[in-house]
């Protein structure tokens, strides 16, 4: 068997369509078991601190209310389980994401850091050899 390095392979994110979101969670669950069972065979594992779970609706009422289900993964360390709720705001690749894929919160975690950036820039431009004028515009 060639070794493998840690490298190669990476786990990004396991997605799955159903009529109904128990359904939903049971395919992510058993996808994720093939996927811990493939790499433990090879020497690797999962990154346990990156594991949330999000179920996205197109219903607008009844989405954060109620009992949606959690899943119940394996640890690193043999048997051992952990269970993840599912969360109402999730970032992935600097975007964040909530159930609807309504963007609100994305964009005000945006405009903050822009005013955050602009602000430093000013902050610059009082000094005595800061920015220049022209580029506080």
């Amino acid at each position: 068997m060639q070794p493998y390095s840690p490298l190669h392979y990476t786990l990004s994110s396991l997605s799955a369509s159903a009529e109904n979101q128990a359904d939903s969670t049971k395919l992510v669950k058993l996808a994720f078991m093939e996927s811990h069972t493939w790499l433990k065979e090879r020497g690797l594992k999962t990154d346990q601190v990156k594991n949330e779970l999000m179920h996205f609706t197109k219903t607008r009422t009844g989405c954060n209310a109620g009992n949606r289900p959690s899943i119940t993964i394996p640890t690193d360390r043999e048997g051992q389980l952990k269970t993840i709720p599912p969360a109402s705001l999730m970032k992935y690749l600097g975007i964040w994401f909530n159930p609807h894929l309504k963007f609100i919160e994305h964009t005000k975690n945006m405009v903050l850091k822009a005013m955050s950036t602009a602000h430093a820039l000013r902050m610059l431009g009082n000094s005595i050899q800061g920015i220049h004028q022209s580029h506080l515009q």
